[in-house]
Formats: structure tokens, sequence, C-alpha cells
């Protein structure tokens, strides 16, 4: 048989990249960022606009043709959409993060955000 699992998650990773390149409001919490405006509320856009990509991206990526015998198999969700899963929370938690550092030197703190740190 063949392994699926590779190909599957390039294809939902470059779909991502697609949906994610073409979002007005990840551009605009981009620019924001950039700009030094922005707030825990552009966070919360950012990661709700990088949610809906990464949804649109598998719904138009994993399909039942494409999977064996039509199925989800465990094995193939743990190399594909897990992995895509941690990907988006990486992006969300860095792009909170620079919010968060934007924020303290705007109060004049010096501190420095605290790292998601991976509980597994």
């Amino acid at each position: 048989m063949n392994d699926i699992a590779p190909e599957l998650y390039e294809a939902i990773m470059k779909r991502f990249e697609y949906h994610k390149r073409n979002n007005h409001t990840i551009d605009r919490c981009e620019k924001r960022l950039v700009n030094g405006n922005a707030t825990y509320r552009d966070a919360y856009f950012y990661s709700t606009a990088i949610g809906d990509c990464m949804s649109d991206a598998m719904l138009d990526t994993i399909t039942q043709d494409k999977l064996p015998d039509g199925h989800m198999y465990y094995n193939i969700a743990q190399r594909t959409v897990r992995p895509a899963l941690e990907h988006i929370g990486e992006l969300c938690g860095a792009y909170a993060d620079q919010v968060q550092k934007l924020m303290n030197e705007a109060a004049g703190l010096g501190l420095k955000p605290v790292e998601n740190v991976n509980t597994d």
C-alpha cells in the first residue's frame, strides 16, 4: 500500500499558504504588528483567520477519493492533521508574543513575553 501521508500533508500546507496569502484579515493584522499598533483584539482576529485558512485547506485537500478506502485512519491523521494544527498553534502563539512585547514596550515594561511551552 502506498503511504499517502507525506503527500497529503504537503498538499494541506500548500493550500494553507495559498489561503493565508489571500486573507485580508491576516494581511491587516500583520501590517498592524509591523506598524506597532497590534492589540490582543488583532491577535484574536489573526488566530481566527489562521484557523479558518487551515480549515479551508483541509476541506479542500482531505477528500474521500484521496484516502485509502475513503477513510481517515489514525496513523494518517497523526502525520497530517496533527502537525498542521501544531503549525497554526505556533503561528498564533508567535503573533500573540509579539503583541505582548509591543504592549510591554508601550507601557515601559522591560518584561519579555513568556514563550509557549509544549506540555506533551
